[in-house]
């Protein structure tokens, strides 16, 4: 009879551990070691790091959508190729707290995406062109030099004047009878008569013909005259006053008188 042959105790203590549960002439139940089980895990749906879209991924999102990505993905191709940014820690501690996930769209469509840029893109354009034509348009307006309004000769510009002008102009306006600087002589008014007041009502005669519309007449060049003249610009009495037009190029001022007079009673019915 053959003798029996007695196995070697192992010096593995673990494995000695083994074969004392078990028993010498028990069959070994082996255990199943699955290596790299937390990179299964990665796998899973909702797994992975999150990142941020730098462009349109189809079925991922559009720029600037929050989407998890297995590391390796974006490690070599999307971070690679500037597609994904990483989401620092302080705004992935900022989306938990507010309660945001990461959320893959699965039906995004980056052709249709980029089409609709292109589109909105090209609208933009045309409306930036429409706003610069239109300031170019008012620019060339602002731009545009003015006519020249006196474009006659000094000497036909002061007969142009001579002939419709008449030698005084008349100005209606309301006595100011409770006014302290009344006098025997002097009548105040409401308000005042201006040498823009003259030089409106001088214009306005002026216009009526086209060649004598062209002379300029500024209220600058206007200005009350004589010794009884307070304000060279306006008179506040009753009155006959001289006004003096300089006229550009011209040997001399051509004189005017304004006679302020009291306003036309009303007429009773």
């Amino acid at each position: 009879m053959a003798a029996r042959v007695r196995p070697t105790l192992s010096h593995c203590t673990s494995c000695a551990r083994t074969l004392t549960d078990h028993g010498w002439g028990t069959p070994l139940v082996t255990k199943q070691f699955v290596r790299g089980k937390q990179k299964l895990a990665d796998k899973n749906e909702g797994s992975g790091i999150t990142v941020k879209l730098l462009k349109p991924i189809i079925e991922y999102g559009k720029p600037g959508a929050i989407v998890k990505v297995p590391p390796g993905t974006m490690r070599n191709d999307w971070f690679a190729n500037r597609l994904a940014d990483y989401v620092p820690h302080d705004e992935l501690r900022d989306m938990k707290r507010k309660g945001i996930v990461p959320e893959r769209d699965f039906t995004f469509d980056a052709q249709a995406y980029e089409a609709f840029q292109q589109e909105m893109k090209a609208q933009r354009i045309e409306r930036q062109e429409v706003a610069k034509l239109k300031l170019k348009k008012k620019d060339a307006r602002l731009q545009k030099p003015a006519a020249k309004l006196n474009s006659t000769p000094p000497h036909r510009s002061v007969e142009l004047i001579d002939l419709f002008l008449p030698a005084k102009l008349e100005f209606r306006r309301k006595a100011n009878e409770n006014d302290a600087t009344q006098t025997e002589q002097k009548m105040p008014i409401f308000g005042s008569v201006s040498t823009g007041d003259v030089g409106a009502v001088m214009k306005s005669l002026l216009s009526r013909n086209d060649e004598a519309a062209k002379v300029a007449i500024l209220d600058d060049d206007i200005k009350f005259v004589g010794d009884s003249i307070d304000d060279p610009t306006r008179v506040k009495h009753m009155g006959e006053y001289t006004v003096e037009l300089k006229i550009k190029g011209a040997a001399a001022p051509v004189l005017r008188v304004v006679r302020v007079m009291p306003m036309a009673p009303k007429a009773q019915a």
